[in-house]
Protein backbone atom coordinates (compact mmCIF):
# COMPACT_ATOMS: atom_id res chain seq x y z
CA UNK A 1 0.00 0.00 0.00
CA UNK A 2 1.13 3.56 -0.83
CA UNK A 3 0.29 6.02 1.37
CA UNK A 4 -0.64 9.25 -0.02
CA UNK A 5 0.79 12.54 2.16
CA UNK A 6 -1.29 16.04 2.48
CA UNK A 7 0.68 18.52 4.30
CA UNK A 8 -2.03 21.06 5.71
CA UNK A 9 0.15 24.12 5.93
CA UNK A 10 -0.98 28.03 7.03
CA UNK A 11 0.61 31.09 8.64
CA UNK A 12 0.31 30.56 12.24
CA UNK A 13 -3.64 31.99 13.61
CA UNK A 14 -5.09 31.84 9.65
CA UNK A 15 -7.86 29.30 10.60
CA UNK A 16 -4.86 26.55 9.84
CA UNK A 17 -6.41 24.47 12.53
CA UNK A 18 -9.96 24.44 10.62
CA UNK A 19 -8.56 23.90 7.25
CA UNK A 20 -6.29 20.63 9.09
CA UNK A 21 -10.04 19.33 10.47
CA UNK A 22 -11.78 19.76 7.58
CA UNK A 23 -9.22 18.00 5.23
CA UNK A 24 -9.41 15.26 8.50
CA UNK A 25 -13.11 15.01 8.38
CA UNK A 26 -13.46 15.20 4.69
CA UNK A 27 -11.24 12.09 4.91
CA UNK A 28 -12.95 10.47 7.53
CA UNK A 29 -15.97 10.60 5.67
CA UNK A 30 -14.72 8.96 2.59
CA UNK A 31 -13.96 6.48 4.72
CA UNK A 32 -9.65 6.76 4.33
CA UNK A 33 -7.48 5.15 7.14
CA UNK A 34 -6.05 7.79 8.08
CA UNK A 35 -3.09 9.82 10.36
CA UNK A 36 -3.54 13.09 11.60
CA UNK A 37 -0.81 14.82 13.53
CA UNK A 38 0.96 17.86 14.10
CA UNK A 39 4.61 17.62 12.52
CA UNK A 40 6.13 17.46 16.03
CA UNK A 41 4.24 14.49 17.23
CA UNK A 42 4.71 12.72 13.72
CA UNK A 43 6.99 9.29 13.82
CA UNK A 44 8.56 7.03 11.04
CA UNK A 45 5.82 4.38 11.16
CA UNK A 46 2.89 6.61 10.91
CA UNK A 47 3.95 5.80 6.99
CA UNK A 48 2.94 2.69 7.08
CA UNK A 49 -0.03 2.82 9.21
CA UNK A 50 -2.74 4.53 7.01
CA UNK A 51 -3.77 5.18 4.03
CA UNK A 52 -3.28 8.90 4.50
CA UNK A 53 -1.25 10.83 6.50
CA UNK A 54 -2.04 14.12 7.47
CA UNK A 55 0.78 16.74 8.71
CA UNK A 56 -0.07 20.02 10.44
CA UNK A 57 2.81 22.51 10.08
CA UNK A 58 3.65 26.55 9.74
CA UNK A 59 7.36 26.52 8.81
CA UNK A 60 8.09 25.59 5.25
CA UNK A 61 9.78 22.47 5.04
CA UNK A 62 11.07 21.76 1.69
CA UNK A 63 12.04 17.66 2.67
CA UNK A 64 7.89 17.35 3.65
CA UNK A 65 6.82 19.18 0.06
CA UNK A 66 8.83 16.82 -2.05
CA UNK A 67 7.27 14.01 -0.59
CA UNK A 68 3.68 15.42 -0.46
CA UNK A 69 0.92 14.44 -2.42
CA UNK A 70 -1.07 17.48 -2.11
CA UNK A 71 -0.82 20.52 -0.03
CA UNK A 72 -3.31 23.05 1.43
CA UNK A 73 -2.74 26.39 2.93
CA UNK A 74 -4.10 29.19 4.82
CA UNK A 75 -3.15 32.78 4.97
CA UNK A 76 -4.27 35.69 6.96
CA UNK A 77 -4.01 39.83 7.04
CA UNK A 78 -0.74 40.00 8.43
CA UNK A 79 -1.86 42.23 10.91
CA UNK A 80 -3.99 40.58 12.28
CA UNK A 81 -1.71 37.55 12.63
CA UNK A 82 0.36 39.62 14.00
CA UNK A 83 -2.57 41.09 16.40
CA UNK A 84 -3.68 37.41 17.15
CA UNK A 85 -0.44 36.17 18.31
CA UNK A 86 0.06 38.72 20.74
CA UNK A 87 -2.93 37.85 22.14
CA UNK A 88 -2.80 34.11 22.63
CA UNK A 89 0.98 33.40 23.12
CA UNK A 90 2.06 36.89 24.24
CA UNK A 91 4.82 37.66 21.57
CA UNK A 92 5.24 40.93 20.68
CA UNK A 93 4.47 42.30 17.53
CA UNK A 94 8.01 43.46 14.71
CA UNK A 95 8.62 44.28 11.50
CA UNK A 96 10.93 41.01 11.52
CA UNK A 97 8.32 38.55 12.15
CA UNK A 98 6.16 39.97 9.56
CA UNK A 99 8.94 39.78 7.17
CA UNK A 100 9.68 36.12 7.90
CA UNK A 101 6.08 35.08 7.89
CA UNK A 102 5.31 36.90 4.49
CA UNK A 103 8.43 35.47 3.08
CA UNK A 104 7.44 31.99 4.17
CA UNK A 105 3.42 32.85 2.69
CA UNK A 106 4.92 33.39 -0.98
CA UNK A 107 6.84 30.06 -0.30
CA UNK A 108 3.82 28.15 0.57
CA UNK A 109 1.71 29.65 -2.08
CA UNK A 110 4.01 28.52 -4.57
CA UNK A 111 3.57 25.07 -4.09
CA UNK A 112 -0.02 24.89 -2.47
CA UNK A 113 -2.87 23.01 -4.51
CA UNK A 114 -5.22 24.75 -2.00
CA UNK A 115 -5.37 28.09 -0.83
CA UNK A 116 -7.64 29.21 1.87
CA UNK A 117 -7.53 33.06 2.80
CA UNK A 118 -8.72 33.40 6.20
CA UNK A 119 -11.34 36.70 5.48
CA UNK A 120 -13.50 34.14 3.37
CA UNK A 121 -14.68 31.77 6.42
CA UNK A 122 -16.86 33.98 7.71
CA UNK A 123 -19.43 34.12 4.60
CA UNK A 124 -18.03 31.13 2.20
CA UNK A 125 -17.23 27.72 4.56
CA UNK A 126 -19.29 25.90 2.58
CA UNK A 127 -18.42 26.47 -0.69
CA UNK A 128 -14.26 26.09 0.99
CA UNK A 129 -15.49 22.61 1.97
CA UNK A 130 -16.82 22.02 -1.58
CA UNK A 131 -13.91 23.17 -3.54
CA UNK A 132 -11.82 21.22 -1.30
CA UNK A 133 -13.11 18.08 -1.60
CA UNK A 134 -13.23 18.38 -4.91
CA UNK A 135 -9.87 19.10 -5.16
CA UNK A 136 -9.01 16.31 -3.17
CA UNK A 137 -11.59 13.62 -5.32
CA UNK A 138 -13.57 13.13 -3.11
CA UNK A 139 -17.57 13.21 -3.84
CA UNK A 140 -20.15 13.32 -0.78
CA UNK A 141 -24.25 14.77 -0.69
CA UNK A 142 -24.89 17.79 0.64
CA UNK A 143 -26.01 16.07 4.18
CA UNK A 144 -22.52 14.83 4.21
CA UNK A 145 -21.27 18.38 3.87
CA UNK A 146 -24.04 19.76 6.34
CA UNK A 147 -22.74 16.90 8.98
CA UNK A 148 -18.98 18.38 8.36
CA UNK A 149 -19.65 21.92 8.85
CA UNK A 150 -21.82 20.78 11.74
CA UNK A 151 -18.56 18.85 13.44
CA UNK A 152 -16.17 21.87 12.55
CA UNK A 153 -18.70 24.42 13.99
CA UNK A 154 -18.78 22.55 17.09
CA UNK A 155 -14.70 21.21 18.03
CA UNK A 156 -13.08 22.29 21.11
CA UNK A 157 -10.30 21.24 23.03
CA UNK A 158 -11.88 18.85 25.50
CA UNK A 159 -13.50 16.80 22.59
CA UNK A 160 -11.45 13.82 23.26
CA UNK A 161 -8.84 12.86 26.46
CA UNK A 162 -6.49 12.84 23.93
CA UNK A 163 -4.79 15.97 24.70
CA UNK A 164 -1.89 17.77 25.97
CA UNK A 165 -1.84 20.93 28.36
CA UNK A 166 -1.37 22.97 25.09
CA UNK A 167 -3.65 21.02 22.45
CA UNK A 168 -5.82 18.32 21.47
CA UNK A 169 -3.45 15.61 19.78
CA UNK A 170 -6.83 14.77 17.29
CA UNK A 171 -8.11 18.26 16.49
CA UNK A 172 -5.08 19.81 17.52
CA UNK A 173 -7.18 22.75 18.99
CA UNK A 174 -5.53 24.54 21.86
CA UNK A 175 -7.12 25.61 25.35
CA UNK A 176 -9.07 29.16 24.12
CA UNK A 177 -7.76 28.55 20.47
CA UNK A 178 -9.84 31.71 19.11
CA UNK A 179 -8.35 35.26 20.45
CA UNK A 180 -11.11 37.38 18.94
CA UNK A 181 -11.49 36.09 15.57
CA UNK A 182 -12.61 38.58 12.84
CA UNK A 183 -10.74 41.24 11.13
CA UNK A 184 -8.98 44.59 11.55
CA UNK A 185 -8.17 43.29 15.13
CA UNK A 186 -4.95 44.88 15.28
CA UNK A 187 -6.22 48.71 15.46
CA UNK A 188 -5.77 49.72 19.18
CA UNK A 189 -3.77 46.74 19.61
CA UNK A 190 -0.54 46.45 17.53
CA UNK A 191 1.15 50.51 17.62
CA UNK A 192 0.23 52.22 14.93
CA UNK A 193 3.40 53.45 13.82
CA UNK A 194 4.60 49.80 13.66
CA UNK A 195 1.84 49.35 11.41
CA UNK A 196 2.66 51.74 9.12
CA UNK A 197 5.89 50.34 8.86
CA UNK A 198 4.84 47.40 8.26
CA UNK A 199 2.37 48.41 5.57
CA UNK A 200 5.23 50.25 3.73
CA UNK A 201 7.80 47.46 4.06
CA UNK A 202 5.26 45.21 2.87
CA UNK A 203 3.51 47.10 0.56
CA UNK A 204 3.77 44.66 -2.57
CA UNK A 205 2.14 41.85 -0.16
CA UNK A 206 -0.76 43.98 0.94
CA UNK A 207 -1.08 44.77 -3.18
CA UNK A 208 -0.54 41.63 -4.22
CA UNK A 209 -3.17 39.95 -2.01
CA UNK A 210 -5.80 42.50 -2.23
CA UNK A 211 -5.52 44.06 1.85
CA UNK A 212 -6.39 47.85 2.01
CA UNK A 213 -3.75 49.49 4.07
CA UNK A 214 -3.40 53.41 5.59
CA UNK A 215 -0.52 54.89 3.30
Amino acid sequence: MTTRIILSAGMPRSGSTWLFNAVRLLLLKANFTITAKWIDDFIESDLSNADVVLIKLHDFNLDWVGQADFVVYSYRDIRDVLASIERKFCHTPTLELANDLIDIDYKWKKVANFVMRYESLDSKKESILNELAKQLGLHFNKKDFTDIQNELDNMKYSDSEYKNEIYNLINLLHVDHITLGGYGTWKGQVDDCLISEIEQHCLQWFIDFDYKISI
